[in-house]
């Protein structure tokens, strides 16, 4: 990634000695670097997930943001209905004139009047409910609902603003945190390196101890007694292989 500190190109690969591999791998606490990347990534993941959410609501709202009555006032009563919604605004002045004349129980109020679309409430007695939806109908209205909230709407926006710009700061914050993880980039290399080798050293050795015509033992001895051994092998069988 990029936030690992990088060598210098004219610099070349690290080059270390077995010794200086194992005492390397013995006290870094690689542990901890990928225990802090793993939560750097659910931060991430966490605020990315957030703030879509976040900006999602921010768009499916801001229409509203001139309702001057609070959300939880906005309710069916006994007699009368609230519906909230859109239709394009080259439709707005027709729709208007076709519901007011239905009657003058009724309230329609323009919202927000965009340039492509506009924002009605309209408030009425629930006896007109079906020709008012007759009318809204033929003008292609999409309903809409607010926020599940308590208060105006410009208040809610103005906390999922807040939200918004926490979630941001918590993004930068994580990238001083990768910065910081990436510092240990070379030691991470060694250490893969390191514990790749071993893999791949046990799962050889448990092939060779595993075929049909071979087996594997494995111990130690006196380095003088090598060749004593190698010469008792010698006379029984030229077919094997003894490592150090």
């Amino acid at each position: 990634n990029d936030h690992g500190k990088k060598r210098g190109i004219l610099e070349g690969p690290e080059v270390l000695s077995n010794k200086e591999v194992e005492e390397r791998v013995k006290n870094f606490d690689y542990e901890k670097i990928v225990e802090g990347c793993t939560k750097v990534e659910e931060k991430i993941a966490n605020a990315k997930n957030n703030l879509s959410a976040l900006k999602n609501e921010l768009s499916l709202y801001t229409p509203w943001k001139k309702l001057e009555i609070p959300v939880e006032n906005i309710k069916e009563t006994v007699n009368t209905k609230t519906i909230l919604g859109s239709l394009k605004t080259n439709n707005l002045d027709d729709a208007k004139e076709k519901i007011i004349k239905l009657s003058d129980l009724i309230s329609l109020e323009v919202v927000n009047k965009g340039t492509a679309d506009s924002y009605l409430m309209v408030i009425f007695e629930k006896e007109l409910e079906r020709e008012i939806r007759q009318v809204l109908t033929e003008y292609k209205f999409s309903e809409s609902e607010l926020p599940k909230t308590e208060g105006l709407v410009t208040d809610y926006l103005k906390t999922v603003e807040k939200d918004i710009h926490t979630n941001e700061k918590a993004l930068k914050e994580t990238d001083k945190e990768l910065k910081e993880l990436g510092e240990n980039i070379q030691n991470l290399h060694v250490v893969h390196d390191y514990l790749s080798w071993k893999i791949e050293k046990t799962d050889t050795d448990k092939k060779l101890g595993q075929t049909e015509y071979s087996f594997m033992v494995t111990g130690w001895m006196q380095k003088k007694n090598i060749d004593k051994i190698k010469g008792y092998i010698d006379e029984v069988t030229n077919e094997y292989e003894l490592t150090e």
